[in-house]
């Protein structure tokens, strides 16, 4: 049973944390979460969820997954429960760092009490656990969606070590299975446990070993299945590195400083940092980091006996590091990384505590001060992820070295038809990509970027260049193919278009977009029941395809469906997506203003809410208003003119009988 005090203390940090992230609720699903989340077909039916543990299920159709199955079904669960609403997921991520800051606090006391700091001792871990909950280091955990692994490994983690403590193995073994089944990095675990262990012995290093061989044979034995598991299950194609492992080593030696630094002063917080593409250690910067490296080994061994926390401390970092150095990720540097690692700063902190911290003077006012500071610059980092184009802005704006920031903030222009500076971004990132794979997609929007600019040349030259590098790559990536079709299809080359899409299908049979792509191919040539096919199975790969839907949509019109094409509209409307999508109000009012003509103004006034602009519904409504019986005229030439105004062409002859009508 929870005391009193401790009691009000998780339900004060409870609130806390909840306030404190209220105002990133509403941030819009951004990089990774497109394909872990937005896109992935395999979350949005219960019939695939035991697909997350047969092989690879973190995105479609796309096969980039690892072998994180706990984590799908949280977010098959967040799906099946609020669609792609990204408030549900967020709640899910806050929640999930709640319950960390409430292990970390338990982890916190343990330990003290095993090096003897005597009670009252919660302050001391009271004051590391809130800066843990407030620190803006931790923000990208907890609002990019995709961050979830390593928040959700970071609780098994801790629960795990903590029952480890408490010599409840049973249990301690069952949370390693748990963040096993998570994220990769759960691996750590023999890792943490052999630290604490080593650490905190009290007999000879040999008696140590014996004592705990049974232990770390189950743990290894845990591992070992685990490993056999991932590796006949969960196959990946493989994928050329981009740096040797001694190039990795030394770069994520200056990462580690990297987090050092933005912990104690967390300025410049951004999605991707910048560091050199370090080659050999006689570069300074090289030299500099795993010479510090090695310098903190050193105080990690050097104070093991008279100061064990300072040095679990130092340990518990490194080995939460310990996996970057292995992995040679694309991006070496991503502040969710710290997540796990950074566990060990705080068990510095509250050793620091321990010992100083009854000897200060205004330690109240001065804790209160650091509080206070760490959380409104979560609060205000908390903003900047609020908006699509301020967030990549910020983010280009902090590493302009990083291709995926400029693509990023390109890719947003695209999105808002800023062409101008669309083309300036991506023509930046292009020179900064180091694979092939994001280079093909990057050309691919260019192209596109050119002909909406008007510079057909440009693209010309480009679409040859890349059709030619796509022709010759064994396995294109999904968008590469799907988009490199649409600009043949849209160019009137529909054999190209055909040719590229049939590749397509045969290489990622799961795409909800080829399928669209077939569709709408075969409903321009009006071969409806080949085209029906296509597009009834991309909706059932992936209902929140809005392309889909519409084409669908259409189909049924041209064949006489009306009433098919509503309920399909009307199914749209109720995702996540389609309630903010304008041409879906749209679409249902123009097909009901030939069936019930007030049914279909309701929804075109609910289309010109949600795009005041939208010339199109104006002038359906005042075709509308001068057809029915009797007419008004009023009202006909109102929206008659709100849509001339608005850019569109009405006929000539329309507008001048209102012109001439008597109101």
């Amino acid at each position: 049973m929870l005391s009193r005090q401790k009691f009000i203390l998780v339900i004060t940090c409870a609130v806390f944390v909840f306030l404190l992230y209220l105002s990133s609720l509403q941030t819009p699903f951004i990089f990774d979460d497109n394909h872990m989340v937005v896109r992935n077909s395999l979350i949005k039916h219960i019939k695939h969820l035991p697909a997350f543990f047969k092989g690879f299920a973190t995105s479609a159709p796309v096969p980039k997954g690892m072998c994180r199955p706990l984590l799908m079904l949280t977010f098959a669960f967040n799906y099946l429960t609020c669609g792609l609403n990204p408030i549900g997921y967020r709640i899910i991520n806050i929640l999930f760092h709640f319950l960390n800051v409430a292990v970390l606090f338990l982890l916190l006391k343990e330990l003290l009490t095993k090096v003897h700091v005597k009670p009252p001792n919660s302050i001391f871990a009271f004051i590391p656990t809130l800066i843990f909950l407030v620190h803006p280091i931790n923000i990208e955990s907890i609002t990019y969606i995709s961050s979830r692994s390593d928040l959700m490994v970071t609780l098994f983690l801790l629960l795990g070590i903590t029952c480890h403590i408490k010599n409840k193995y049973s249990l301690s073994l069952l949370c390693y299975a748990a963040a096993l089944l998570t994220k990769e990095t759960a691996l750590s675990f023999i890792f943490f446990i052999t630290t604490y262990d080593f650490i905190f012995r009290k007999t000879s290093i040999k008696q140590w070993l014996k004592n705990r061989f049974s232990l770390y044979a189950a743990i290894a034995s845990v591992s070992a299945l685990y490993l056999i598991y991932k590796n006949t299950t969960f196959r990946a194609d493989y994928v050329a590195p981009l740096r040797s492992y001694y190039s990795n080593f030394l770069i994520q030696a200056r990462v580690t400083f990297l987090y050092l630094k933005l912990f104690i002063w967390p300025k410049g917080l951004t999605l991707f940092h910048y560091i050199p593409d370090y080659k050999t250690i006689f570069n300074l910067g090289a030299f500099l980091s795993v010479s510090g490296l090695l310098g903190i080994v050193f105080i990690g061994f050097k104070t093991v006996k008279k100061q064990p926390l300072f040095s679990l401390g130092i340990f518990w970092f490194l080995v939460g590091l310990a996996p970057k150095f292995y992995a040679r990720l694309r991006i070496v540097a991503m502040e969710h990384h710290f997540y796990l690692a950074g566990i060990g700063i705080y068990l510095i902190i509250a050793f620091g505590l321990s010992k100083f911290y009854p000897k200060l003077k205004y330690k109240t006012y001065f804790t209160i001060c650091v509080i206070s500071i760490l959380s409104l610059l979560t609060f205000i980092r908390n903003l900047e992820y609020r908006d699509d184009l301020i967030f990549w802005k910020i983010t280009a704006q902090r590493n302009p070295h990083s291709a995926n920031a400029r693509m990023g903030l390109g890719v947003r222009y695209m999105n808002l038809e800023i062409w101008s500076k669309a083309k300036e971004e991506i023509e930046k990132a292009i020179p900064l990509i180091k694979d092939e794979e994001n280079a093909q997609k990057a050309k691919i929007n260019l192209i596109r970027v050119y002909k909406e600019a008007g510079e057909n040349e440009m693209a010309e030259k480009l679409l040859e260049e890349t059709t030619r590098q796509v022709a010759k790559t064994e396995r294109p990536p999904a968008g590469v193919l799907q988009n490199l079709g649409v600009i043949y299809f849209l160019a009137a080359e529909d054999e190209k278009a055909l040719t590229i899409w049939r590749r397509a299908l045969k290489l990622y049979p799961q795409s909800a977009g080829i399928h669209t792509n077939l569709g709408n191919y075969y409903l321009k040539k009006s071969a409806l029941a080949k085209a029906e096919k296509l597009l009834d199975k991309a909706i059932e790969l992936d209902p929140d395809s809005l392309e889909a839907v519409f084409a669908l949509g259409n189909l049924y019109q041209v064949s006489n469906r009306s009433n098919k094409a509503i309920a399909l509209y009307k199914k749209a409307l109720a995702t996540g997506h389609g309630k903010k999508n304008h041409l879906l109000y749209y679409n249902i009012g123009a097909l009901y203003l030939k069936q019930d003509g007030h049914k279909g103004v309701e929804y075109l006034a609910k289309a010109i809410d949600l795009k005041p602009d939208f010339a199109m519904a104006y002038n359906d409504l005042s075709v509308f208003f001068a057809s029915v019986n009797p007419p008004d005229w009023k009202l006909a030439k109102e929206f008659a003119e709100k849509a001339a105004n608005f850019g569109f062409k009405p006929n000539e002859e329309f507008l001048k009988f209102l012109e001439n009508v008597d109101n």
